[in-house]
């Protein structure tokens, strides 16, 4: 690597072949203008997910691995069902309550 004068976009963007209508140099200015616009994209849905409050791990369910006990589910197949609710919580995050989960968990056995 060469060092010395820092990178100059000055000096390189008139090299660029712009002559070829929409070709490689069109290219080079819309495609991070591209790339930014949907980065924001997600990161704003990634945040309103973020702020909805939506469980996204089984430690976040109205219902934790101790109560399947008393459920009746055995330790080998706790982790299992604490996923398949999850799965459903995140399908409807209006069902993480802990009533609703325990109909799903009578369901589940």
């Amino acid at each position: 690597m060469k060092h010395g004068k820092p990178f100059s976009h000055r000096k390189f963007l008139p090299r660029l072949d712009l002559s070829g209508g929409l070709g490689n140099g069109l290219f080079l200015f819309v495609f991070p203008l591209l790339t930014l616009a949907l980065f924001e994209s997600f990161a704003g849905s990634c945040r309103g997910v973020l702020e909805s409050g939506c469980p996204l791990d089984v430690a976040d369910l109205a219902v934790k691995g101790g109560e399947l006990q008393g459920f009746g589910i055995e330790p080998a197949k706790r982790g299992a069902a604490l996923k398949a609710l999850l799965a459903e919580v995140l399908r409807d995050p209006g069902q993480n309550q802990r009533h609703i989960l325990l109909q799903i968990l009578d369901d589940f056995r």
